[in-house]
């Protein structure tokens, strides 16, 4: 409002007025609650927004009595110019059930007022299995299955239980019970659907109703047991088996177990041979009780067989003459202690590693068990230790101790030595025999164990003839004896030819004097005088320094 007041009583010539604006703000209002869902469930959104029509508010405040899971909010609508128009809004998921009754204040215009209403929320639909299912004996009550259920108004029943058990709600604690005598045995998937007002959930499970005791024959017919040896795998298969009591009939030395749904026989009879017939008792788990019967035979065990053409030892690499063998009757051979399946056919020895290799034979008799196994030992022996030593080099005429050296292939063994060829040696059956060969040669060592095994090295020793050195050679040009050729030096391709002057002066050095390089008796084509001149020269043989004089003539 715009005012104007007129001031009166002065001496002003002109009239005096007071002049101003006064705005007036209307009262808030709100409505009642509006769209409110028929059906609210706990865990699901509001299906429609609650809303309250508001006049003359700008905002709200903080909400009070709303459950969890809902929240409040203002919306401004186009307004008039006198009158504002707004909504105040509540939506969200409710995680909680109950009837809630809730305040929202208006802020903005004058007035305490609060938009009010009630909420009521249905309990949300769940199942939860209460304790793990026990399966029941067949014509037995069986213990019930119970299902916590929240929310749930009824069931529907979509099959699959045995005859004889149905399903309920119990109305003290709102559980799903199912209970009743099962009237038949076998595996039931079931499926049971609980109906709340807040949805539906699908119940699917398995019930397991136990039949009554049942007892197979023995795995094994008619069993042989052989005395002092352990029994072969044997057992009985039940169906529903909670123990079992005192066997009778059975050979002392067996023992019965109950493992699971089976029974097992095990252990080493020793008692007398004959047939055995034998029952079991066996109790239900479902009550009932039945026998698991049988018959097996005792045995003696057969004698070992007889191993022949012991012992079995070869070399490496050695083809056996022919196969292991033993006498007895139905012989079985085997590769290992126990287990495997043994061959009529008696197995050839393996030679290609030292090694002792153990092979296995039995044998049946007539009317009893097969044997204990005998074990056959083959030794498959290295070959000796052989060393012919090194090679040596000698002159004409000279001998030399041969080196050799040999060792047995097992501890404990010995060895024979033999050398090839022999004419040249002092003793071919030692490790180091002198050699006096006229001619390079090479000797063969060949060491045998007391096994047979042999081992072979060789040796050569290198024979040099003897150098001729002339004492007088005449380089005077004709071809003839123009060089000091000296005999047979050119097979000591290391040696050194030195030559002096009667005064001690070097005048000429060679190594590996050889016919093409021998003195010519020059110094740089320039001819040396007449006369004596002296040598030395070394072979390179380790042996001493070959001296003497040569003559130069013309």
């Amino acid at each position: 409002y715009d005012y104007t007041i007129e001031l009166l009583g002065g001496c002003a010539d002109a009239n005096s007025f007071a002049k101003g604006k006064i705005i007036v703000t209307d009262l808030m209002t709100v409505g009642a609650a509006q769209d409110i869902p028929l059906l609210i469930c706990e865990q699901q959104p509001l299906s429609t927004t609650i809303r309250h029509a508001a006049t003359n508010a700008t905002g709200i405040g903080i909400p009070m009595g709303l459950p969890a899971g809902l929240q409040a909010s203002f919306t401004a609508l186009p307004s008039t110019t006198l009158i504002k128009a707004g909504e105040v809004s509540v939506s969200g998921t409710p995680s909680v059930f109950g009837t809630f009754t809730y305040e929202i204040p208006l802020i903005g215009g004058c007035g305490d007022v609060k938009a009010r209403g009630t909420i009521t929320i249905e309990e949300g639909l769940s199942v939860a299995l209460k304790a793990p299912i026990v399966n029941p004996c067949v014509n037995t009550v069986m213990q019930e299955i119970r299902y916590t259920t929240k929310g749930a108004t009824g069931l529907n029943n979509k099959g699959g239980l045995p005859l004889g058990v149905n399903p309920e709600l119990d109305a003290l604690s709102g559980d799903l019970v199912i209970s009743g005598t099962p009237l038949q045995p076998g595996k039931f998937g079931y499926e049971i659907e609980v109906v709340g007002r807040c949805g539906i959930a699908t119940i699917k499970d398995t019930i397991v109703v136990k039949d009554i005791l049942t007892v197979g024959a023995a795995s094994v017919p008619s069993p042989e047991a052989c005395i002092g040896n352990a029994l072969p795998d044997w057992y009985h298969v039940t169906d529903l088996a909670a123990s079992i009591g005192t066997p009778t009939g059975l050979p002392s030395g067996v023992k019965v177990e109950l493992r699971g749904d089976t029974i097992w026989l095990s252990g080493t009879p020793l008692d007398n041979p004959r047939v055995y017939n034998y029952e079991i008792p066996v109790n239900g788990r479902c009550g009932g009780t039945a026998l698991a019967i049988g018959t097996v035979e005792l045995r003696d065990v057969s004698l070992l067989p007889t191993v022949t053409g012991t012992p079995y030892v070869y070399c490496v690499d050695e083809v056996p003459a022919g196969s292991l063998e033993a006498t007895g009757l139905n012989l079985l051979w085997y590769d290992q202690s126990v287990g495997g399946v043994g061959s009529p056919t008696a197995p050839t020895a393996v030679t290609s590693i030292a090694n002792v290799y153990t092979y296995y034979v039995t044998q049946r008799e007539a009317g009893k068990c097969e044997s204990n196994r005998l074990p056959v030992a083959v030794t498959v022996v290295p070959p000796p230790t052989v060393n012919a030593g090194p090679d040596r080099r000698i002159e004409e005429g000279q001998s030399v101790v041969l080196n050799g050296t040999a060792l047995p292939s097992t501890s404990g063994g010995s060895v024979t030595i033999s050398w090839t060829p022999t004419a040249t040696l002092t003793n071919a059956t030692t490790a180091r025999p002198t050699a006096r060969p006229s001619e390079t040669t090479v000797y063969t060592m060949t060491v045998t164990t007391n096994e047979g095994c042999k081992a072979s090295d060789e040796v050569e020793v290198v024979v040099f003839e003897l150098v001729d050195i002339p004492n007088v050679f005449s380089p005077n040009g004709d071809g003839v004896h123009d060089k000091w050729l000296i005999g047979k030096i050119e097979q000591y391709a290391n040696c050194v030819v030195e030559i002096y002057n009667r005064y001690g002066s070097k005048v000429y050095e060679q190594r590996g004097y050889n016919s093409s390089n021998a003195w010519d008796g020059t110094n740089k084509g320039v001819p040396y005088p007449v006369g004596p001149y002296y040598y030395l020269i070394n072979l390179g043989n380790g042996k001493p320094l070959l001296k003497g004089g040569v003559a130069i003539v013309r």
